[in-house]
């Protein structure tokens, strides 16, 4: 298997205890809340460039958009204005000449894939907008992450899938706003929490479902339940019809 499958894998292990790859079967579910990447030719090299829909990216002229590659190129591109050219003569011409790059990289990169603004990665796969991370996937604006798959904006976490506007976290599948937390599912808005299920706008809490302690032994059994429909419904669908946003509202059919 190529290193990202065998990142996911023992990722997919440590949380719901069976492994889960190839990545690229899970991508859909695994890039399904961070922005999406359009396929554009550089107008210099026809390179297919990335640009991702977010921040400024989808108001860049499509027809002006060129690569790392093509600054040298594009450096040298001349617009001439003569004594009877207009303000709005000299701008036609540079709408014409102007070019614009989407793409960013810098520092030491390893084995980075299908991915775009990034700095020092190693083993990544489809991320965008990523730093000092390796072992990442499917993922948007993470740093100092290891082991991370289809998260967004997740800091200094390991070990975790689906996790969104969180810091330090490992071990975690489909968390929200959490903070120094680990062994969580499926929890909104938690600080210092460990291994608890469905929990949100608590701290300090182990073996909590549902903002309630009910012990380890309790806690294992239910978390064994909960696993198990969750990698059921991956393998045989490769996604899953709830998460952190909306397990509240979700009706099994």
């Amino acid at each position: 298997m190529a290193k990202i499958d065998v990142a996911f894998a023992n990722t997919s292990s440590l949380i719901l205890g069976r492994k889960l790859f190839p990545i690229e079967d899970y991508s859909i579910w695994l890039s399904s809340r961070i922005p999406k990447v359009e396929h554009v030719k550089s107008c210099i090299s026809g390179r297919q460039l990335l640009v991702p829909n977010y921040s400024i990216f989808p108001h860049l002229p499509k027809e002006n958009l060129v690569g790392l590659e093509d600054f040298e190129s594009a450096s040298k591109i001349e617009i001439k204005a003569g004594e009877s050219d207009s303000i709005s003569s000299i701008s036609s011409k540079l709408a014409s000449q102007m070019k614009f790059a989407a793409e960013f990289t810098q520092g030491e990169n390893l084995d980075v894939i299908g991915s775009i603004i990034y700095l020092n990665l190693s083993d990544a796969y489809k991320i965008i907008d990523c730093f000092n991370s390796k072992h990442i996937a499917f993922s948007f604006f993470c740093d100092n992450c290891d082991h991370v798959f289809g998260s967004y904006k997740a800091f200094d976490s390991k070990f975790s899938i689906h996790c969104y506007n969180s810091k330090n976290l490992n071990l975690c599948f489909e968390c929200d706003s959490c903070r120094n937390c680990s062994g969580l599912m499926f929890c909104h808005n938690c600080e210092n929490v460990r291994d608890s299920l469905f929990c949100s706008n608590v701290k300090n809490l182990r073996y909590a479902v549902a903002n309630q302690v009910v012990g380890r032994e309790k806690y294992l059994e239910l978390r064994k339940m909960l696993c198990e429909y969750v990698i059921t419904e991956l393998e045989s669908k490769h996604g899953l019809d709830f998460n952190v946003f909306n397990f509240c509202s979700f009706k099994k059919k």
